[in-house]
C-alpha cells in the first residue's frame, strides 16, 4: 500500500542499532530462556553479565544474550533486525527490578564461527516496549477489521485530512486483495528521529509480519513511544508487500 504524504516514506529501512566491539569481561549467567525467545531463536541461547568501561561500546553493566545458529545468515539478510527483536523480548521478560540492573543489553548473533554483536540501551528498550504495546492496540483494530479505528490512531500532524478520510476505504480494498489480518509477529524495531513542525520527535519503527488466510505480508509501523495507547500515537503505516 502506498500512503502518500505520510511520514512512513521519510524513513529508510536501514536499522539504527549499533555494532559493538568485545567487552572487557563477561561472566556466564545461568537463567531460563523465555519461551518467546526460544520460539524465534531456538534453544541454543546463553546468557552473560558484564561491565564495560572502555571505548567501543556503551559504558556500564550489560546483559548479554548469545544466540547460536549457523542458519541465521541464511534466514536474515541483516542480523541487526532479529537482534533488536531478541533484545526487546529479553527485556520484556525480565522483572522490572532486574531490568534496572543493566545499562544496556548486548545481543550476539553467532552465525557459524562469526559473532555479530549489537547493543541496545535500556531506556531505548523501554520505548520499544511501549511502542509494542501501542502496536497491539493497532493490530487489534486490524484483526477486527475496524479500519476507522486504525486511522483514528494517527497523529493529526502525520497525515492530511484528505488522506485521513480516504484511508478506511483504502485499507478495506487491500483486505479484499490479501484477506484480513489474522495474526501478527514483530520482527524487530529501530529508533529514528524526524523534524516535524520545527519539533524533533524520537520515534520507533516496528517491522511486522502479517498473517493472512492465503499469504503473509510485511508492514512498517512508526510510533511515538512517548504517547500512551489511548492517544494518537501513529506516525507512519506502510504495507510493504
Amino acid at each position: 500500500m502506498q500512503l502518500k504524504n505520510t511520514l512512513a516514506f521519510l524513513f529508510g529501512l536501514t536499522l539504527l542499532v549499533s555494532c559493538s566491539s568485545a567487552p572487557e569481561h563477561t561472566e556466564p549467567l545461568k537463567r531460563a530462556v523465555p519461551e518467546e525467545v526460544t520460539a524465534f531463536f531456538g534453544e541454543d541461547i546463553t546468557y552473560g553479565k558484564g561491565h564495560h568501561t572502555s571505548t567501543g561500546e556503551p559504558k556500564g553493566t550489560y546483559l548479554e544474550v548469545a544466540v547460536h545458529d549457523e542458519k541465521l545468515g541464511q534466514q536474515y539478510g541483516d542480523l541487526s533486525l532479529p537482534a533488536s527483536n531478541c533484545a526487546y523480548l529479553s527485556y520484556k521478560n525480565l522483572p522490572a527490578t532486574e531490568r534496572q540492573q543493566y545499562d544496556y543489553f548486548k545481543i550476539t548473533m553467532q552465525d557459524g564461527s562469526t559473532p555479530h554483536s549489537y547493543t541496545f540501551p535500556r531506556l531505548e528498550l523501554a520505548q520499544a516496549a511501549q511502542a509494542a504495546t501501542d502496536l497491539d492496540v493497532l493490530m487489534t483494530s486490524f484483526k477486527d477489521r475496524n479500519y476507522p479505528a486504525v486511522v483514528n490512531t494517527f497523529s493529526a500532524s502525520a497525515i492530511t485530512p484528505e488522506i485521513r478520510a480516504q484511508l478506511p476505504a483504502n485499507l478495506a480494498t487491500i483486505e479484499q486483495k490479501i484477506g484480513p489480518v489474522q495474526q501478527y509477529y514483530l520482527e524487530g524495531y529501530a529508533p529514528t528521529q524526524v523534524l516535524l513542525a520545527g519539533k524533533k520527535l524520537r520515534l520507533i519503527r516496528l517491522f511486522v509480519t502479517l498473517s493472512h488466510p492465503k499469504k503473509a505480508s510485511r508492514m512498517l509501523v512508526v510510533i511515538d513511544p512517548e504517547l500512551q495507547s489511548k492517544d494518537k500515537f501513529l506516525y507512519g503505516l506502510n504495507i510493504l508487500n
